[in-house]
């Protein structure tokens, strides 16, 4: 599976500690994710390109087929809460 993502032009997110808030602006809601759903989220916005898993996995100490499944999934939530939108071709990052 691969597309290009980028967070939504109306998402504002903020950091608090390892947590990360992210809200649908004006009107909400705000979404609370955990360390790992942040460090995803950092992972599928920042633009670094490469093999999405093989980043999350090396950082978390595991083989990226143990998270393969839960990450799309993940993923696929996010978009699903127009919280990540596809990426003009000039903005693309893979995963």
């Amino acid at each position: 599976m691969a597309s290009s993502l980028r967070a939504a032009p109306h998402v504002a997110e903020q950091w608090s500690g390892a947590t990360l808030y992210l809200a649908r602006l004006p009107a909400g809601p705000i979404h609370v994710l955990d360390p790992v759903g942040g460090l995803i989220w950092s992972e599928v916005t920042t633009g670094h390109g490469g093999d999405l898993l093989n980043r999350l996995a090396a950082r978390l100490g595991v083989e990226p087929q143990e998270i393969a499944p839960a990450v799309f999934a993940f993923i696929d939530e996010l978009v699903a809460r127009e919280l990540l939108v596809q990426a003009p071709m000039s903005d693309e990052l893979e995963y």
